[in-house]
């Protein structure tokens, strides 16, 4: 959650992306078959969380916490 947290303070406060990132995030999440896809068409999507210290890890963060909820249900 260290990396979430800090890229979407970062993210909101910056006025660079509206609120709805997180969600634009999901649904690339649940399109990619592996981490290395997500991660490949999230930092696409959103060039400025590519360029930021730390992306591959926010990408990694949020695949390890939807694959534990699927595991939950």
């Amino acid at each position: 959650m260290k990396h979430i947290q800090t890229f979407e303070n970062y993210l909101i406060e910056s006025s660079k992306l509206d609120e709805g990132f997180m969600s634009e995030l999901d649904i690339i999440r649940q399109e990619s078959s592996s981490l290395e896809e997500f991660t490949r068409k999230g930092k696409a999507a959103f060039p400025k969380i590519a360029k930021m210290r730390y992306a591959d890890d926010f990408f990694k963060e949020l695949w390890e916490i939807a694959e534990r909820m699927k595991e939950n249900q």
